[in-house]
């Protein structure tokens, strides 16, 4: 027995060593584009201000709510991206490879107000800042491949991507107030209030990544690339009064440029 897993210990260090030697550790970082389609929203409208100051809901409105379909047209604006990636050759020109990182996206919109009773205007007339999104998710490409078209200078990747959601910020609400003096102190009165239907992020997305890198210099890659997602970005199953929102096909497209670096090649060590 104890020949047996001396044996079995031996062959599985010898096995491990191989795999190990054709193991590379490489760190990548950039700045990417994200194209989300222009989409119809719904939007809820207060149109006579609140009943009470500071409690901002549909609910609390002085008069019947206002509910009309209204288009944003998107722009998009650079974030970055970081990650690590663990490369595996497993035979001539032919590479395994997992990766994680962090994936931080930019995006504006604005929205055209047309509704019978309300002012019809765009958003950002009233709240310059009202489309601007910012999303934070954790990346994962669990098992992509990669083909070396020129050896050791052009290298061409594929795989599945998939993106948690960390944390986002973008405009739910804008409002049109003024202020007022009530003992000495200074209040904001809303006149009137834009609810957005959806109020969340999708938590996942998932899609392909498609990229191509470019050898400079001994381990360092120009790394060009692009991720299409096969969800939209926007989660519609939460909204006011059941008022559903049409972004369901918000799908994002992300383009990618940066540099990939390779920190540890095991075969070394």
């Amino acid at each position: 027995m104890k020949n047996f897993t001396l044996t079995l210990t031996l062959l599985f260090s010898l096995g491990f060593s191989v795999f190990a030697q054709n193991l590379k550790l490489i760190v990548e970082a950039g700045s990417n584009l994200t194209f989300i389609p222009d989409f119809t929203d719904d939007i809820v409208i207060a149109n006579d201000g609140l009943i009470v100051p500071g409690l901002i809901t549909p609910s609390n409105s002085v008069s019947p709510l206002i509910y009309t379909k209204s288009r944003s047209a998107t722009t998009t604006k650079p974030g970055f991206y970081i990650g690590v990636d663990l490369d595996y050759q497993f035979a001539e020109r032919w590479k395994l490879f997992a990766s994680t990182g962090l994936s931080y996206w930019r995006y504006d919109y604005d929205t055209y107000i047309y509704a019978k009773g309300t002012p019809t205007l765009y958003l950002s007339e009233i709240d310059p800042n009202h489309g601007n999104t910012s999303i934070l998710y954790y990346n994962v490409k669990p098992v992509s491949f990669s083909y070396e078209l020129i050896v050791n200078r052009l290298v061409l990747h594929a795989g599945p991507s998939f993106n948690f959601l960390i944390a986002d910020d973008f405009s739910k609400t804008v409002l049109v107030s003024h202020t007022e003096t009530f003992d000495g102190k200074m209040y904001e009165i809303v006149d009137r209030a834009y609810f957005k239907s959806t109020k969340e992020m999708n938590t996942l997305l998932i899609g392909f990544d498609l990229g191509v890198d470019i050898k400079i210099i001994r381990q360092l890659y120009f790394a060009v690339s692009g991720q299409y997602y096969f969800n939209s970005v926007y989660y519609t199953g939460n909204s006011y009064n059941n008022y559903k929102s049409d972004l369901s096909n918000c799908f994002p497209l992300q383009l990618q440029v940066g540099l990939n670096y390779q920190i540890f090649d095991f075969n070394k060590r």
